[in-house]
């Protein structure tokens, strides 16, 4: 092995279990994104980042309208649309060999639709279980490509993970407050 390689070998598992010690849940689910997906970011210098979340996950919602919330985006002040429908032509592109969708962003796409601005670059879709999905964006156009997808796939299962532990928990308090309400 060469040293070339071996040093990107070593960047990539440094990156990775940098991320990893920092998804750990804090059953608050804007902190656990926002901790996960800031240090994702910075480490591999990606644009933007957003979390949509199926509404009859959401415990303030709890209906199976076929809708998602953008529930944490990064920057928060790029992202204009708050709602999708689950039925967008882009998440049915997502395998579930795979769990991810990979898009060389064109003018006119479902990433400019988010964005609410025409920009180049490449995106990736992931499924975060059956909860919704993480788009993260990057202004190269190259930068996600079939290898990038599956390097980051665990660490954003274990993300899914977590997002789905704090709408558990969210959900269970939620149930509480009503039923102190009730007992009152």
């Amino acid at each position: 092995m060469n040293n070339k390689v071996f040093k990107e070998i070593l960047t990539d598992i440094s990156a990775l279990y940098e991320i990893s010690l920092v998804n750990e849940p804090t059953l608050d689910i804007y902190n656990t994104a926002d901790a996960f997906l800031k240090t994702l970011m910075s480490r591999f210098g990606l644009g933007f980042s957003a979390v949509y979340i199926k509404h009859q996950y959401l415990p303030n919602l709890l209906t199976n309208d076929g809708q998602l919330s953008l529930i944490y985006s990064y920057p928060e002040q790029v992202s204009s649309t708050k709602i999708l429908n689950v039925e967008e032509p882009y998440f049915k592109l997502i395998t579930n060999e795979d769990g991810f969708y990979i898009d060389n962003c064109e003018a006119k796409n479902f990433f400019n639709m988010l964005i609410g601005i025409q920009k180049s670059g490449s995106m990736i879709i992931y499924s975060l279980a059956d909860i919704g999905y993480l788009i993260l964006y990057s202004l190269d156009t190259d930068f996600f490509n079939i290898k990038v997808g599956k390097k980051l796939k665990k660490v954003i299962d274990k993300l899914a993970r977590n997002l789905s532990s704090c709408l558990a928990y969210a959900r269970l308090k939620l149930e509480i407050e009503k039923r102190k309400e009730t007992e009152q």
